[in-house]
């Protein structure tokens, strides 16, 4: 699901900066990227893949927008608190999961102390 969405969000317009936990998927991204760029509105968009967390974080422009595309439950605690600790107030952390919303509710208030916002769309 998270190739089809970076896809997605190429061929309308928008630069993305992905990470994977498997470099492998990353791989595939710029192979498919490379396959279907007559479908994106540009040739200039841009796709790059990055090779750590750190390194996504660094890339992106400030309020920075991470997209997780990840199963639901724990595995997205444990990549929220990867995040915390390298995002500055006023960034924003969109769960892509089929969460749970008191889990959802749990994450938002957690994250509000930092000024982190944090958006749920279940996709």
């Amino acid at each position: 699901m998270g190739k089809n969405m970076v896809l997605r969000l190429l061929e309308k317009g928008i630069d993305v900066v992905a990470w994977n936990r498997s470099p492998e998927a990353g791989e595939e991204l710029l192979q498919e990227f490379k396959m279907q760029n007559a479908k994106f509105k540009s040739t200039s968009q841009k796709l790059k893949v990055a090779k750590t967390i750190e390194e996504l974080v660094n890339s992106l422009e400030k309020p920075r927008v991470i997209w997780l595309m990840l199963p639901a439950g724990e595995v997205i605690d444990e990549f929220i608190g990867q995040l915390k600790g390298l995002l500055d107030k006023d960034d924003l952390i969109i769960d892509g999961a089929n969460s749970y919303y008191k889990d959802t509710l749990r994450r938002a208030k957690d994250l509000e102390g930092a000024g982190i916002h944090f958006m749920d769309v279940a996709v």
